[in-house]
């Protein structure tokens, strides 16, 4: 599992483009986001609904999860730290699964 982070963030990085403009922008005002745009409670919602997704996927009732995760000792934010991960990486290998589809589908109309 380590070896598909270690390659998923090669690949992530080496995928980046390079725009000038932005990164002009990052060495003037920082890498960061702006703290309120016009879709910042859409982003929160969606940030909040992702949580409790984790929290359903780890087998912990809401009560535990939201709306603030206080509740959470040491080890139960390890578990929930992993179940994260194991969800990024299931993520990333059905993103992969479907590249390799349309691949294989291009190879197969040419």
């Amino acid at each position: 599992m380590a070896f598909r982070i270690y390659v998923l963030s090669i690949l992530a990085i080496l995928l980046t483009a390079c725009d000038p403009a932005r990164d002009n922008s990052f060495r003037v005002g920082g890498a960061g986001l702006d703290l309120h745009t016009s879709q910042t409670d859409e982003t929160t919602a969606n940030l909040t609904n992702y949580f409790q997704n984790l929290c359903a996927q780890t087998g912990f009732d809401n009560e535990k999860c939201a709306p603030e995760p206080t509740a959470l000792d040491d080890a139960r934010w390890s578990l929930l730290v992993e179940t994260g991960y194991n969800d990024i990486d299931a993520r990333c290998d059905q993103y992969l699964r479907w590249i390799d589809e349309k691949r294989t589908e291009r190879m197969l109309v040419h």
